[in-house]
């Protein structure tokens, strides 16, 4: 649910802010040239993490930080609008419209659909199973179906960069029922089952081994 007020609180609020941005720096074109590239270097470098899988540890706060995209690009589209060339403004305009425009019926009455969508996003189950790594669950689809799949995600967490991970393994298995999940610890090794597949961590070799009905991935930790 957090992660849905987050989002739906970004795509409700930032087209307002960024125009009360453009407004109030109006008469202050280098404060406002000098936020519009922070933003636009703030979104690159949470683009090019997305495209390594590299995260902080808290979900909440990776949305908050992938919303900061949409507000560069209303920040943008506001600016384009107030240029003096007709057709930067007629093309701003028409974004705006289409952009926005599904902004704000997502962020209203389109907000159980965009529950439905975040909710694939969430992780349901986040397993410690080791200092340096973080096993997680996500249960795909949604209440009206009993047959879902679950996707699982190993992340590596950085002594030397606190609170970052970055993802070493996804993949998506069929389950009957993904929302019956029960985890045991035994000794050194970690086992996690779910119907289909199961999860073994052996601390000796550093190795995790990731299974269903077909096959097994041994994935060897760094």
């Amino acid at each position: 649910m957090g992660l849905v007020l987050i989002i739906a609180a970004a795509l409700f609020t930032y087209p307002i802010l960024a125009l009360f941005f453009i407004r109030l720096t109006k008469n202050h074109k280098k404060l406002r040239k000098t936020w519009i590239i922070v933003l636009f270097i703030l979104s690159a470098i949470i683009l090019f993490c997305i495209s390594v899988k590299i995260s902080t540890v808290s979900e909440n706060f990776n949305f908050f930080l992938c919303t900061i995209i949409y507000l560069t690009i209303s920040v943008i589209l506001f600016w384009a609008y107030t240029v003096k060339n007709i057709i930067l403004k007629i093309t701003a305009a028409l974004t705006m419209l289409m952009v926005f425009g599904i902004g704000y019926l997502s962020s209203t009455i389109g907000l159980l659909g965009l529950g439905f969508i975040i909710a694939d996003l969430d992780a349901d189950r986040t397993i410690q199973i080791s200092d340096d790594i973080i096993f997680r669950q996500y249960n795909l689809g949604n209440a009206l179906s009993d047959n879902r799949d679950a996707r699982v995600s190993v992340y590596k967490l950085y002594k030397w960069l606190p609170g970052i991970q970055r993802n070493i393994f996804s993949r998506q298995y069929q389950v009957w029922n993904a929302r019956r999940y029960t985890p045991s610890i035994k000794g050194s090794q970690n086992k996690l089952d779910t119907y289909d597949f199961q999860i073994k961590y052996n601390a000796l070799k550093h190795e995790l081994l990731i299974s269903d009905h077909t096959n097994t991935n041994v994935l060897k930790l760094p």
